[in-house]
């Protein structure tokens, strides 16, 4: 979680890519009054590193200004010691680094660190460059850090970040839906859109039984609200597109499983145009059993027979197979 952020300017100074110690310091402390947390709570600062012997001396005495003092250790480290200088996004490679200590709660070690550089005195100071990875050497309270890059043309960012809020289920019990019906659903069924997509109507069916074999063995405790959200805004959309509604574990795979073995025609009726409008689109009939917790596939099949009592003109499509009903907009995002 980004605390806060500060960009600024070296200024004129003896040539353009020499760096500037009282600007650097005061790009830490205008970035940790945004973020509005202490200097000394920070437990790993990852330094631009610039590995010359001008800049190093110059960005250490800022580090130690400014981060140099608290009630536990800081690791001082850079990730140049373990990939190399990235150029343009060598800034992006630390933060990423950063991001990953903050969420593992472990600093990795900085790579062919022997000794200190000669004009750099870290006595007195709490930092201390990891040569192994290492537990947060900061206890208590969350785990916070900060990013440094510099530019050649004398800019600086830094970046200070705080690890994210330790995410809290709740669980709900889930009734299982009734197979028949068409009333709404109850306040304790939560009824989902489960998108599938794949190549070919082959690989569909092929797709769906694999998704239906995944949440009985490996996925059985993956709650179905990531499941959802996973299959709708964490995959590319292919040309053949398909979706389940379902209230729970079990109705879900049954659907998937009748997916998966394919559409059965009744007689008398031809396949409809797939749903591939963006956003909502209505999808069949509106006398659907989606709202008992029924399978609605996009792709779906619908008949053309006349409904009951309508005129020989009626255009109107009743659905046949369970299936294929979808009584309401598909409310899955774009896929």
């Amino acid at each position: 979680m980004l605390r806060g952020t500060a960009v600024n300017q070296n200024g004129r100074g003896t040539r353009l890519s020499a760096p500037s110690e009282p600007a650097q310091i005061d790009l830490y402390r205008l970035a940790l009054e945004r973020a509005g947390v202490e200097p000394g709570d920070v437990g790993m600062v990852e330094a631009h590193g610039p590995g010359t012997a001008v800049g190093d001396p110059i960005e250490f005495a800022a580090v130690a200004t400014v981060y140099g003092k608290g009630r536990d250790r800081c690791a001082l480290g850079s990730v140049k010691t373990n990939i190399g200088h990235t150029e343009p996004v060598s800034g992006v490679a630390g933060l990423l680094k950063a991001i990953a200590s903050l969420r593992h709660g472990m600093v990795p070690a900085s790579l062919h660190f022997r000794d200190w550089n000669p004009q750099i005195d870290p006595s007195g100071t709490r930092l201390f460059v990891p040569t192994d990875t290492i537990d947060w050497p900061v206890r208590g309270g969350t785990r916070l850090a900060a990013v440094s890059s510099f530019g050649i043309s004398g800019t600086n960012a830094h970046v200070v970040l705080e690890q994210p809020p330790v995410p809290t289920r709740v669980r709900r019990d889930v009734r299982p839906v009734p197979s028949g019906g068409s009333g709404p659903p109850r306040a304790d069924e939560t009824l989902r859109v489960f998108p599938l997509s794949a190549g070919t109507p082959v690989a569909l069916r092929s797709a769906a039984g694999r998704l239906a074999r995944w949440l009985r063995g490996e996925g059985a405790r993956v709650p179905l609200v990531d499941v959802a959200h996973t299959l709708a805004v964490r995959r590319s959309p292919a040309r053949e597109r398909a979706a389940v509604v379902a209230a729970d574990r079990s109705d879900l795979v049954a659907r998937l499983e009748e997916l998966a073995s394919g559409p059965r025609l009744p007689p008398g009726s031809r396949p409809a145009v797939p749903c591939r409008m963006p956003g909502r689109a209505w999808c069949g009939s509106s006398r659907g059993t989606a709202r008992s917790g029924r399978g609605c596939a996009v792709n779906c099949w619908i008949t053309t027979r006349r409904s009951p009592g309508s005129s020989t003109n009626s255009n109107r499509s009743w659905p046949r197979s369970p299936a294929s009903h979808c009584a309401r907009p598909c409310t899955a995002p774009r896929w």
